[in-house]
């Protein structure tokens, strides 16, 4: 996971705007905000299905634990928790400053993209869309590389167990793992 550490500083760069950005509107543009009396605490007329895509996509980093665990100084299960904790909680705090804070500013129909609710010609709101886009570039290999060695990993194994002669040759057992999990994704 070493090389892909500065992808993650993409990631955290672009969140931490977004971050930024509403808080500073809603400070900024206090007269705009809706009144708290008509903001919901919780989703309304929403479903557990529809609601499920964000909640694996935000939580789906979690493959990425063996690959922490294994750079930990000390690997113990106390740290390797610790490390788990601090990074999911970190994560819903931000998800619900970002989501909270778009609804403040919005109000109850908050559109499902919250820089849709932005005036688009601003550049603070073109500065935001380039962040949403290069998280999202950067989302994918911080979730397909972890998953892929993992895959690979049971493949080897599954070569080992069943007595196979002719096993791949690790390029071609990786390129080969790479291209199903992108045909299935």
């Amino acid at each position: 996971i070493g090389p892909l550490h500065y992808l993650g500083y993409i990631n955290l760069g672009c969140v931490s705007y977004l971050t930024i950005m509403l808080i500073a509107y809603a400070c900024l543009y206090r007269d705009r905000l809706a009144t708290p009396s008509s903001i919901p605490l919780g989703p309304t007329g929403a479903s557990a299905v529809s609601c499920m895509t964000i909640v694996v996509f935000a939580y789906s980093a979690q493959i990425n634990y063996f690959s922490v665990f294994d750079e930990i100084r000390v690997p113990q299960q106390r740290n390797a928790n610790r490390s788990a904790a601090g990074a999911v909680g970190i994560a819903c705090v931000i998800y619900l400053l970002i989501g909270y804070t778009g609804v403040f500013i919005t109000g109850k129909d908050a559109p499902s993209s919250i820089i849709a609710a932005f005036p688009a010609a601003e550049w603070f709101v073109t500065v935001g869309r380039f962040a949403i886009t290069a998280n999202m570039f950067t989302c994918i290999p911080l979730i397909f590389h972890p998953l892929r060695t993992c895959v690979e990993g049971l493949v080897e194994e599954a070569e080992e167990r069943c007595h196979i002669r002719h096993k791949l040759s690790e390029r071609v057992r990786r390129f080969s793992v790479a291209t199903v999990l992108l045909l299935l994704i």
